[in-house]
Formats: structure tokens, C-alpha cells, sequence
């Protein structure tokens, strides 16, 4: 297992869950959470969604639903934008993978050395009267940042970037057809194309631009026009006038200063999406206030807005909701994880295998999924980002002010003074005489018949673990993230570390006990260690099959194979004798970093 501790400091991208059996290598199962609606794209009776965990069909007429993702081949699952063009082909903006492709059962890909793409970062797109697809990306730093924007028309690229008379450039947020005109909302201003040339709307010459940027934008049937911003409210243009609706001082509403989405309605209305307020809609006289509370939508944040006919869809950070005529509609999108930033995983001996992330735990058993969280079941305190289940059934959790347990359907909670004032949960091993060992960012402690042990500071000011394991003989190994490895008896404590002339490096990520009773430690930039009882022995690309030194994870399947969790080269497998390598090239893997394992009752693997 990987401590929570590496993942806060390592972790730059959003990563997914996969499940594989041990064995078979290619029977590949894929989960991940789909319920946050970044884009929308309809094409008759269908309707195409780009979510964090891939894309999504869904059929209006009968309610299937289909999903396409990087085990159907999509270069990636952390979906921007999507798009549709004339001849039905999908488009699908990623961020770093460029852009995949579909159509007719195929799925393809562009990137950045097969097209016309600027870069990978694909953030926005759209298509035209004419047919053109237009692809919005950028790269580079704050300081640097730069952007392109191509157009796809009959097999032909043409790019305009920076350097153009009249564009604003910087980040892409969204792109627009409106009146024949595209629009590109970025965080330097509106800017526009008739075809000929480019003009727009940045700080030289208008209010609108401030910290962020334009998100969205909308054009009513008198050529009003309203533009909404990341920090600063709606803005409106009648003519040559500009007019700021913070939706505060107007209508009496909280201070709204970030609207991610703005559209018109099939009878003029203005839609307004926030990201905390939930949906807004103004008839020119009214203004309606809608929330999960008192409509269908699923939360309050409100990503991107898309009018169909008499429809109108709202896309959320936790599904879809439709308006027509007044009447509400909901999709619940298929979700199995709670997010896709999941920090902890753990098998429990019923089959069950739980996770931990920012959003909740969710426990996958017999295929059937389950999200836990304080609002609907007995966790106390916040979020369950550190969960472990042990070898009797029970299942702990971290839930940040407060450490639960769930034991034979009961739930039972501790708060940090009553845990001796431990503080952050990073890892648990489970002793065969019942008792729990746990790693805390201040030390460690034991948890047996009820009762409590800690020991807080027990390396001195600087106690941050990392990971525990319990050995066969009853020691305890301990990983931490500045001093090395401590093995500890019951009584006495042992160092071993870079001072102690033992390892190369004191910042260790993870220990497990191998099929040989001994004691594996990753080292990340040293690769893997190992420890006999009387000598160290490192793993390196150089004497092994490990791909790098950048060794964060471990693991140890039922049949006592070596798994080795890396940070740019995905995962790797180890019998003794045989190095099997799973990276996103060779099977759906969410990304090149591994960062913890899981080994199912039925022998199936779990990597997230």
C-alpha cells in the first residue's frame, strides 16, 4: 500500500480504477466515476456526454445508455470537451492526450504529431454551419502561457494562434457557433472569427476580463450579448454599454462572481449556471433560482448548459438534468467510484473491496456498488479518504476529525483525543492476534479489544509515516517519509536508514511482507529494497526488471507475485522470474502512475 502522505505530494492528474484478474492479463474491467458532466453534444434523439471518467451515450428514445473509454480504445478518460461533426464522426477534447475519435464502431485518435492540433491540451471545440470542426488548445505555464486555435474543414487544417490581429489568446475555456460567427472564450477575452478576421473583447477595451477570464457566453434576438465571467458575475452588451450583474445587490442572491455557463432557452430565457448557487433563469422580469433542493438538479454546479429543440440540459459535477416546458427531467449517470481522485483501497476477506476519496468510501461487492458517507450512514466526522479493511471483516476509516470502524453492520467512532491525538490516518496492517497497527502523520499506535495505544512523536518531531506492515515474527515495519524504516518488537524501536549506513535514502513510500517472509520497502528514486533479517539488497533497473527507480507502491498478490506500483511507468508484476509490465499503451490503465493495490477473494487485481 502507498501512504496518503506521497499521493498529496506526487499526484499532478486525475487517475482511475481498474480491475484485472491476476492471471488474465486481458480481461480488463473499468470503473470509474461519470457523473460529472463537463460538455454536451446531441445529434437526433441522442445525446453525447464528456464526463472525468469517459464519454457517454445516451439514447432519449429508450434510455440505454452506452459508455466509451480508454478500454474501447479512447486515448484517455478525463474528457474536456466533445463535439460532433458533419459526417457523425465524435470528437472527444482531452487534456494531455490530444483528441479521440469515433465513429462507426471505430475509435481513433489526433494528437499534436498527426494533425493540426496546437497541443494536447485540448479544452474546447465546436463545429460550424460550413462543417468545420474547430479544436481550442493550449500549453505553457502562467508566465507563458500559449494557445492555437484549428480548423478541421474537408480533410485540410488550418491553425491560427497567438500571433493573430485581434485574438486574445490564453487558456481555452469553451467555443461557440453563433449567427455563423465562432466565439472562443479564453481567460484573456472573447474573441471572435467571421471567417475573414479576428476581433475581441479583452481588458484594452472592455470590463470584462479580470482574474480567469470568460467562461461562456450567449446572444439573445436583439444582439444583446452576455458574457459570463470567472471572478467577476454576468456581464451583459446592448449596443456599445456593458452592464455587470453580480446577481447580489439586483436580486438579492448571495454573491455569485462565478458563472460557469450562460445559454438561451427555447423561449428567449436566459439560462445562468453557477458553480456553488446552483441554476439561474431570467425571463426578463423574474428571476428563478433553481437548486438540488427545490428541482431535479442533482447538485449546484452547473458546468455546461446545452438547448435542444424545447429542451434544455444542464450538465453538473454529479450528473444531467433537462427542463421542458416547466417540466423537469434527471439522468443519473452511471457512477461506480465517487470520484476519480480516489486515495485509498483496501480487499476485505468477504470479497468486498473498499476505497477512499475526498467525496466518500464506496464498497464494490459481487458487482453491486455502495457509496458511504456521513450523510447516509454512521461515519462521523468529514470526508473517508483513508479506509482499510482486516482480516476479520472489520473496516476503518479516517474521516479526518474522527476514526470510525464498521464491525458486524455496527458503526463505532473515535475522535483524535480519544486515539491518543493521532492525526492523519496514512496506513493499517492487521496482526494475527487481532490487533490493528496503524501509521499517523505523528506517529503510530495499536488498536486491540477496544482499547487505544499510541505512540505520538515516537521518531522524535518529525514522525511522519508512511506505511506499516506486520511481519511473521511479529515485527512491525514502519515507513516514514524523512527517516528511514523502524522495525519495532513490542518494546524496542530499530532504525534503519541512510545515516544508519542501510539505505540509500530515507524517504521511503511503502513496505509489504513478500512470499518470503521478509520485508520489501519502495524508495522512490532508489527503487526497491529488501531486507532479509541480516542484510539489505536494492532492486534497480540496472540488476532487475523494474522500468525506473521511481518505485511509490507495493504489493503482494495470493500467489506471492511482486507488484510494483511506479510513477511514470504504470504497474509491474514480478514472479521470481517472470516482469509483466502494464502501462496505458497495453491495456486501460487510467494513467503511467500506479499508485495502490488491491488483490480481490477471487483473485482479481485492483490498481488505482
Amino acid at each position: 500500500m502507498m501512504s496518503r502522505n506521497l499521493f498529496a505530494v506526487m499526484v499532478v492528474s486525475v487517475f482511475f480504477l481498474i480491475a484485472a484478474p491476476v492471471f488474465s492479463a486481458d480481461i480488463w474491467s473499468y470503473y470509474s466515476f461519470m457523473g460529472n458532466a463537463q460538455d454536451i453534444a446531441t445529434e437526433p434523439n441522442t445525446l453525447w456526454i464528456a464526463t472525468g471518467g469517459g464519454a457517454l451515450r445516451i439514447d432519449m428514445l429508450s434510455g440505454m445508455l452506452g459508455k466509451l473509454t480508454r478500454s474501447k480504445g479512447l486515448c484517455d478518460n478525463n474528457l474536456t470537451c466533445v463535439a460532433i461533426g458533419p459526417d457523425g464522426t465524435k470528437y472527444f477534447g482531452t487534456y494531455g492526450y490530444g483528441v479521440g475519435t469515433y465513429k462507426d464502431g471505430m475509435v481513433s485518435h489526433l494528437d499534436e504529431n498527426n494533425s493540426g492540433l496546437g497541443s494536447n491540451n485540448v479544452q474546447a471545440m465546436a463545429v460550424d454551419s460550413e462543417g468545420a470542426v474547430w479544436f481550442g488548445s493550449s500549453w505553457g505555464g502562467p508566465q507563458d502561457r500559449q494557445c492555437a486555435v484549428s480548423r478541421l474543414k474537408d480533410g485540410i487544417w488550418s491553425v491560427f494562434g497567438d500571433g493573430e490581429p485581434g485574438f486574445a489568446g490564453g487558456t481555452m475555456h469553451r467555443m461557440k457557433v453563433i449567427d455563423g460567427i465562432l466565439y472562443v472564450c479564453t481567460e484573456n477575452g472573447l474573441s471572435w472569427f467571421d471567417g475573414t478576421s479576428w476581433d475581441c473583447y479583452d481588458s484594452e477595451n472592455s470590463p470584462i476580463v479580470g482574474f480567469g477570464g470568460v467562461n461562456d457566453l450567449a446572444i439573445d434576438s436583439i444582439g444583446r450579448m452576455f458574457v459570463a465571467t470567472m471572478w467577476d458575475g454576468l456581464y451583459s452588451k446592448s449596443g456599445e454599454e456593458w452592464s455587470n450583474f453580480t446577481l447580489k445587490d439586483e436580486f438579492g442572491l448571495p454573491n455569485i462572481p462565478v458563472v460557469c455557463a450562460v445559454e438561451l432557452g427555447p423561449s428567449g430565457e436566459l439560462w445562468i449556471g453557477t458553480a456553488r448557487f446552483g441554476l439561474l433563469s431570467f425571463d426578463g422580469v423574474e428571476l428563478f433560482n433553481y437548486t438540488s433542493e427545490n428541482s431535479a438538479l442533482p447538485d449546484n454546479a452547473v458546468n455546461v448548459i446545452s438547448t435542444v429543440g424545447s429542451t434544455v440540459y444542464f450538465g453538473t459535477e454529479s450528473g444531467l438534468a433537462s427542463i421542458e416546458v416547466g417540466k423537469w427531467g434527471s439522468f443519473l449517470l452511471p457512477t461506480t467510484v465517487p470520484e476519480n481522485w480516489l486515495t485509498s483501497i483496501s480487499a476485505a476477506p468477504d470479497g468486498a473491496v473498499w476505497f477512499g476519496s475526498f467525496s466518500g468510501a464506496a464498497c464494490c461487492k459481487d458487482g453491486q456498488w455502495e457509496t458511504f458517507t456521513t450523510s447516509n450512514s454512521g461515519l462521523v466526522g468529514e470526508a473517508p479518504t483513508f479506509v482499510a479493511a482486516s482480516p476479520s471483516g472489520d473496516v476503518w476509516f479516517d474521516c479526518g476529525l474522527a476514526y470510525n470502524r464498521l464491525a458486524d453492520g455496527e458503526w463505532t467512532s473515535w475522535t483524535r483525543e480519544e486515539a491518543g491525538g493521532m492525526v492523519g490516518m496514512q496506513e493499517a496492517a492487521f496482526a494475527p492476534d487481532g490487533t490493528a497497527w496503524f501509521v499517523f502523520h505523528n506517529g503510530f499506535a495499536s488498536f486491540k479489544d477496544g482499547v487505544w495505544d499510541t505512540r505520538k512523536q515516537a521518531f522524535g518531531a518529525d514522525s511522519d509515516c508512511n506505511a506499516v506492515a506486520v511481519a511473521p515474527d511479529g515485527l512491525i515495519w514502519i515507513a516514514t517519509r524523512t527517516q528511514g524504516v523502524y522495525s519495532y518488537d513490542g518494546s524496542d524501536l530499530t532504525n534503519y536508514s541512510f545515516e544508519t549506513g542501510d539505505l540509500p535514502s530515507n524517504g521511503v513510500s511503502d513496505v509489504v511482507i513478500g512470499a518470503d517472509r521478509t520485508a520489501w520497502f519502495a524508495i522512490p528514486g532508489a527503487g526497491v529494497w529488501h531486507f532479509d533479517g541480516e542484510s539489505w539488497e536494492g532492486l534497480t533497473p540496472d540488476n532487475s526488471g523494474l522500468p525506473s527507480t521511481l518505485i511509490t507502491a507495493l504489493g503482494v498478490d495470493a500467489q506471492g507475485s511482486l507488484w510494483f506500483g511506479t510513477l511514470e511507468d504504470g504497474a509491474v508484476c514480478w514472479d521470481g522470474e517472470l516482469w509483466t509490465y502494464y502501462t496505458p499503451e497495453n491495456c486501460p490503465i487510467g494513467d503511467e502512475m500506479a499508485k495502490e493495490f488491491a488483490f480481490g477473494k477471487d483473485g482479481s487485481v485492483w490498481i488505482t
